[in-house]
C-alpha cells in the first residue's frame, strides 16, 4: 500500500466558524493549526489578554488530498480550499513556512498582520505602530523578509528601516493624505 502524502492545506470557513471547524477537526483526529494570537487590548478601566485571529475565516489543515476532498461535507462550516485554477488544483503551503508562520505567531510580542497580497517594491505603505506611526511613504526593497525601506514620497531617497508587521499598504487614490 502506498502511503499517502500529507500536505498543509488552507481551508476556508463561514464567517466566527473558525474555532467550531477546528474542534470538528480534532474530533476527527486531523491535525491542523488555527492561527490564533494572545494579545493586549486597553479598555479605559483595565486591560485584559484575548485571543485574537490572525487569519478570518482561513484555517490550515494538514491532510492527504483524498481526505481534504472528503472533509467539506463532513465539516459543517467549512467551506472550500484556496486554490489556483479551480477546486483540483488547491494551494499546498510548505512545511517549512508553516513552521515559520507558527513560530512567527506564537513568538511575537506584537499583533501579527496579515497581508494577504504581498508587499512589493513600490507600494504605497503606511507605518501602523512605533514611533513613526502614520509616517507613509514608498516601499523600496525587502531584505531577507524581515525589514523594508521606505522612500518618503515628497522627500525622495529619505529611508528608515521598519518592520514589515508594522506596515500596511494602503490605497492613496481612497485614503486622505497623511497630515503633517
Amino acid at each position: 500500500m502506498a502511503e499517502r502524502k500529507l500536505n498543509w492545506y488552507v481551508g476556508f470557513t463561514k464567517s466566527c466558524q473558525e474555532k467550531k471547524v477546528a474542534e470538528a477537526l480534532t474530533a476527527m483526529g486531523v491535525e491542523h493549526y488555527l492561527p490564533i494570537q494572545k494579545v493586549r487590548r486597553k479598555w479605559s478601566d483595565r486591560i485584559k489578554v484575548i485571543d485574537k485571529l490572525v487569519i478570518p475565516h482561513m484555517i490550515f489543515i494538514f491532510t492527504d488530498q483524498d481526505t481534504r476532498v472528503k472533509l467539506l461535507p463532513e465539516i459543517n462550516g467549512l467551506t472550500g480550499y484556496m486554490s489556483k485554477g479551480g477546486p483540483w488544483n488547491p494551494i499546498v503551503v510548505p512545511e517549512r513556512q508553516m513552521n515559520d508562520f507558527r513560530f512567527m505567531v506564537e513568538n511575537a510580542s506584537d499583533d501579527v498582520l496579515f497581508e494577504q497580497n504581498p508587499l512589493k517594491p513600490g507600494d504605497p505603505i503606511e507605518v501602523l505602530v512605533g514611533p513613526l506611526a502614520g509616517m507613509r511613504g514608498e516601499l523600496i526593497k525587502t531584505e531577507k523578509g524581515e525589514y523594508v525601506a521606505i522612500r518618503l514620497m515628497s522627500m525622495g531617497a529619505a529611508m528608515v528601516k521598519v518592520s514589515l508587521n508594522s506596515i500596511r499598504r494602503y490605497d492613496p487614490e481612497k485614503d486622505e493624505p497623511m497630515m503633517m
